[in-house]
């Protein structure tokens, strides 16, 4: 193992490459993408939904080589809403003035599904948390993700945070907060001289050589854990070369992770704890922090 590791040492000029975004012949195609989706979507629930982005194409921590868009459609008329800190009262009077929905997740979802089958039928597919659209020569592939608002309520009326939140096919709950994880990226970049974004690019090249070679199998480590694992390292490691930042990095998190400090560790939105109740494994990204150092040092 350690000789295979040592013969896929990475040089300086390949580890910056991999720090780079994705050019802009392809960016135009991912933009395509979103433009045509948006433009059915529109046209079938008009101003009813709300269309945006999340994911790494709108962080732009994307590569070529995983370059897919996320659409969300967020339907406006309903809430989900957590009010575990809601105080007695406080629940009580929630419960006495809000409205029960008519319109369900699940007829909401079933509805995108229908547009989406109707203009791709080769290629939408209903997946658990989404609709996947195939990609083609003309187009990414695309996540359309129905979803909608999530109210994180401080009072009866009032949120503290606001996101999103969507049942999947089996029947979890799954919460996000695709614009407050957005800000905070943008905010770690500039932070560390626009550092952030393409360590996190370089990371996830040395997730595919390592997958290519069998050290972890694939999907081992989703494009958002390495995103979320890398913000939450500190400000001065993202100084240097790009092969003495990722080496940095890589030892910060494997040192973490083997001292159990993992619970200390967000996502990026700074609004859920990264491993707490969310079932990401820190034993894994000990293992692939571990691996990549090694690769690195």
């Amino acid at each position: 193992m350690l000789s295979l590791l040592n013969d896929m040492a990475f040089s300086e000029q390949q580890l910056e490459k991999w720090g780079e975004p994705i050019n802009e012949t392809h960016q135009i195609k991912c933009q395509n993408t979103i433009d045509e989706i948006k433009t059915l979507l529109s046209a079938k629930f008009g101003n009813k939904v709300t269309l945006s982005l999340q994911g790494s194409y709108k962080n732009r921590t994307n590569i070529k080589i995983d370059s897919d868009v996320d659409i969300l459609i967020k339907y406006n008329g309903v809430n989900f809403v957590n009010r575990q800190f809601l105080t007695p009262e406080h629940d009580r009077l929630y419960e006495l003035y809000r409205t029960p929905a008519t319109y369900t997740f699940s007829q909401f979802k079933n509805d995108v599904y229908d547009v989406l089958k109707t203009r791709y039928p080769y290629s939408a597919e209903r997946k658990n948390k989404c609709i996947r659209i195939k990609e083609s020569e003309d187009r990414v592939k695309a996540d359309v993700v129905p979803c909608f608002k999530h109210r994180r309520l401080k009072t009866f009326d009032e949120a503290s945070a606001i996101g999103i939140e969507l049942i999947t096919d089996s029947g979890e709950s799954v919460i996000s907060f695709p614009e407050q994880h957005y800000e905070n990226g943008n905010i770690k970049n500039k932070d560390t001289n626009y550092n952030y974004k393409p360590t996190v690019r370089a990371l996830k090249h040395i997730r595919k050589h390592l997958e290519d070679n069998g050290i972890i199998e694939p999907e081992y480590m989703s494009s958002f854990f390495i995103e979320c694992l890398v913000w939450n390292t500190n400000h001065f490691h993202f100084t240097g070369s790009r092969k003495e930042v990722l080496t940095k990095i890589t030892r910060q998190i494997w040192y973490d992770m083997n001292q159990l400090k993992h619970a200390e560790y967000t996502e990026v939105s700074d609004l859920r704890w990264l491993f707490k109740g969310n079932g990401h494994d820190y034993k894994k990204a000990e293992k692939f922090m571990w691996e990549a150092y090694s690769i690195l040092k």
